[in-house]
């Protein structure tokens, strides 16, 4: 449990004084919900654009490409 401790008396009272520990939960996990959505919505787009991608034969630059030439 997190406490406040109040700097002159020295008097440790719980957080859960000062918030509604329930309508904290409920908000964080709305916050949490509602970023999963926009999160996954962008890993959805970016998984069709490379399937697209790869149904044109196109590759990203940075992919290997077999063995590197030796350099001398």
């Amino acid at each position: 449990m997190a406490l406040m401790i109040d700097k002159e008396t020295k008097e440790a009272v719980p957080v859960t004084a000062f918030l509604n520990a329930d309508r904290l939960a409920k908000d964080v996990a709305r916050i949490n919900d509602a970023a999963r959505g926009k999160f996954m919505s962008i890993l959805g787009v970016l998984a069709r654009a490379a399937a697209q991608l790869q149904a044109l034969g196109s590759t990203h630059p940075l992919q290997d490409h077999g063995p590197a030439a030796e350099v001398r």
